[in-house]
């Protein structure tokens, strides 16, 4: 009789993300992932059948749930509530998306690379309408909406990758909270 429990892809793609987070895109092999799962090899390629496969599983998970806490934003929003909200939601991507991941995107297969990009347009939309509707009711100043986001986007980016790079103790969604604190006053009117 077995008694080993079969193992779920969604366990499998948890068991990714963190040898992800905890190293680089190369310390995801099939048998570190085997050996941390503590299941054959046999049985990761039943659920994937390449690394690039469970690579794309990753991203679409997490992305899928950055845009599920995107759209659960309740429109309209005031600027400083908006902003605050939209920045959880960017923080909780950045906590979410494994480090070697967020560091290497340039090294992902394309279709990760795309799949990210897709969602990080989605989140500066989301940003850039909530900016516009203030706009539209005087409480920024005009004309600032696509730029904001995108300084917005960009920068929480790069200081998540700082924080990541530097190795410093502060977490990532800390690195967007403090992008949050700096640019928030910034496009009031």
């Amino acid at each position: 009789m077995n008694s080993r429990r079969k193992i779920t892809r969604v366990e499998i793609v948890r068991g990714a993300m963190e040898l992800l987070d905890s190293g680089t895109l190369s310390a995801l092999t099939v048998d570190q992932l085997a050996k941390h799962l503590r299941m054959s090899k046999s049985t990761l390629y039943k659920h994937f059948s390449s690394k690039e496969d469970l690579l794309a599983e990753v991203v679409q998970t997490v992305c899928s749930e950055t845009e599920s806490h995107l759209s659960q934003l309740k429109e309209p929003m005031d600027l400083a509530p908006g902003l605050e909200a939209l920045t959880q939601v960017v923080a909780g991507h950045a906590e979410r998306l494994p480090r070697a991941m967020y560091i290497s995107c340039d090294s992902l297969p394309p279709k990760c690379s795309a799949r990210l990009l897709e969602n990080r347009a989605a989140l500066e939309m989301g940003c850039e309408s909530l900016v516009r509707r203030n706009e539209e009711s005087g409480g920024v100043r005009q004309g600032q909406s696509r730029l904001f986001a995108s300084c917005y986007m960009a920068a929480a980016q790069a200081a998540v990758v700082q924080a990541i790079q530097g190795g410093e103790p502060e977490s990532r969604a800390a690195a967007v909270q403090s992008v949050h604190a700096l640019m928030a006053p910034g496009i009031q009117a």
